[in-house]
């Protein structure tokens, strides 16, 4: 966890260089946070709200079209999602039970900036290195989808929504795992061991450009 908190630390710090460095190609750095509501696809789960922290470098290739970078902190994941009991001897009693997946991100994202006066519009991706997670059976690599809208009230704070989604299964599956234990019996059969899971986020936030 430190390792990662040092590299997200030295990301922002590389952001914040760069964007001083190339001051005369126009450029600008800013943060940028709020709240995810996030989800876990075929995990018959509800939603969770929690947060997003980051950082970004804008270059302005054209007076309407920008190049942005980012680098967020993001807490994401999934509440009473459906677990398959995996004792036989408690399946007709109780044969699944809720649990809460939690999976937090440094999110390292490449996004086109269309600026139309005080509304801008955003289309990218990129990929999230896992910091954090109370499953201990996922990928520690994920690649984003970037959609979003954002709205300058001011020239330096502005408010946005987005809406990001994982291209890639997180969850390693049941067959991944099959060779780590002594007989299939063993093996914890659960909705999000079999099914591909993915990240799906809403974010609505502020920013600020310095």
């Amino acid at each position: 966890m430190k390792l990662y908190l040092s590299i997200f630390l030295s990301c922002l710090f590389v952001l914040q260089i760069s964007a001083q460095s190339n001051m005369n190609a126009k450029s600008y750095i800013g943060v940028r946070g709020g709240a995810n509501i996030a989800n876990l696809t075929n995990t018959h789960g509800d939603a969770i709200t929690d947060f997003y922290v980051g950082g970004l470098v804008t270059i302005k290739a054209t007076p309407m079209f920008h190049v942005q970078f980012e680098v967020d902190y993001s807490r994401q994941g999934a509440k009473n999602v459906l677990e398959r009991n995996n004792r036989d001897m408690y399946a007709l009693v109780k044969p699944f039970y809720e649990t809460d997946i939690k999976v937090d991100y440094v999110d390292f994202k490449i996004l086109s900036k269309f600026q139309l006066k005080d509304v801008n519009l955003v289309i990218g991706g990129g990929g999230g290195i896992l910091l954090n997670t109370n499953k201990e059976k996922y990928n520690d690599v994920d690649v984003l989808f970037v959609l979003g809208i954002g709205y300058d009230i001011t020239k330096k704070i502005g408010v946005e929504a987005r809406w990001k989604h994982g291209l890639k299964t997180i969850n390693k599956t049941a067959y991944k795992f099959s060779n780590s234990y002594k007989s299939e019996q063993d093996i914890v059969y659960s909705y999000y061991y079999r099914d591909n899971i993915r990240n799906n986020v809403f974010q609505l936030g502020v920013y600020y450009k310095f």
